[in-house]
């Protein structure tokens, strides 16, 4: 709630012919009303920051969203992000540096970490359609050029056993205490989310935090590799699959990506195509316009494949329409487009986390 003579947050216009960004700081402590304080200020991606990975969460439930505080004004924010800004604002985590050591050479200072964020949700405006349309054009430069991304799994109990040991390297003697960890890292939503991809792709310096733990995101499948058998997570897990394909750093075709990532969740079907925008080698042509309907997007990101069969609106299709049953609507655009004949590399299945057909 609102108390007299409280604000509202509004932000200040970007330079959209520049590439320009907002970068917020979180501050210590609290305000007197005990919510989280924070300032935001407009920049470039030739700034150095942090860019944070996470879940949106469900906009249902608007009682449980909470209040925080920008330039003096108010902004509500949901449950999971306010769960890690409450953790930047925490003068122990801070001061534990989420229990990193010093000793790992991707140099990670939690603290002043907290001084320079981009968080999507904070850092668009999202209510105005060009500057959205324009922010998420720049996301891949804008996560290229972070120093850290941290990926941001929520608060659990279950994370401070698993996180503890990878960061001790502790793999050979792990024992089935561990599982309930193991299957709550695995399991996790963030993975399944569309956006992540990108994210996780681009970044740099990976840092996964959790609850008040961090590791290098590196050593997670280092660590995985050697855990017995009967604790191993699958290795086509979606979160085996992403962290993977950071290490390989392997760019591929849209269809490549549309193929690997078709279940990936987002409320917009169109992100199923804008979230891989930036990792991709063929999409010079795309520009992210979010009045246009899913329907024209598929459409565009077919016509402009090379060589159009039925395979390619196979994937397609089923990643942008995974509500929907395919009909023969759906190809109705493409009378009279010269149809390949189907190559097998473009057989549904055809793109593997190795990169290879």
């Amino acid at each position: 709630m609102l108390f007299e003579g409280e604000t509202l947050f509004s932000h200040t216009p970007l330079d959209l012919s520049s590439p320009s960004i907002r970068l917020l700081e979180v501050l210590p402590g609290r305000s007197k009303d005990g919510r989280v304080r924070c300032t935001i200020r407009n920049s470039t991606i030739s700034d150095e920051y942090t860019c944070l990975s996470y879940v949106w969460g469900s906009s249902e439930g608007l009682k449980k969203h909470k209040l925080i505080e920008i330039n003096d004004g108010i902004f509500e924010v949901r449950t999971n992000l306010w769960s890690f800004l409450d953790l930047a604002s925490s003068e122990r985590a801070r001061h534990n540096n989420l229990r990193l050591p010093s000793t790992y050479d991707e140099v990670f200072d939690f603290e002043g970490v907290t001084k320079s964020l981009w968080i999507d949700a904070l850092c668009i405006d999202q209510g105005n359609l060009a500057e959205r349309n324009a922010q998420v054009q720049q996301m891949g430069a804008i996560y290229k050029n972070a120093k850290h991304v941290i990926s941001w799994l929520g608060r659990s109990e279950h994370a401070a056993p698993l996180l503890r040991r990878i960061r001790h390297e502790e793999g050979p003697h792990a024992d089935e205490t561990l599982l309930p960890s193991i299957t709550w890292f695995e399991s996790n939503a963030y993975w399944t989310r569309a956006w992540i991809t990108q994210e996780i792709l681009l970044a740099q310096h990976l840092i996964i935090a959790a609850e008040e733990d961090a590791v290098i995101g590196r050593t997670v499948l280092e660590y995985f590799r050697r855990l017995p058998d009967p604790l191993r997570p699958h290795a086509d897990s979606q979160c085996q699959t992403l962290l993977r394909s950071h290490v390989q750093s392997q760019t591929w075709t849209l269809l490549n990506h549309l193929s690997m990532f078709r279940d990936k969740g987002c409320t917009n079907p169109r992100d199923k195509v804008y979230s891989l925008l930036s990792v991709c080698r063929d999409t010079a042509w795309l520009k992210v316009d979010y009045n246009i309907t899913k329907g024209r997007l598929a459409i565009d990101v077919m016509r402009n494949c090379d060589g159009f069969c039925l395979c390619v609106a196979e994937v397609t299709l089923s990643a942008m329409f995974t509500e929907e049953p395919l009909s023969a609507l759906h190809f109705a655009a493409f009378e009279g487009v010269e149809v390949s004949p189907c190559a097998p590399t473009k057989k549904r299945g055809w793109s593997t986390a190795s990169g290879t057909t």
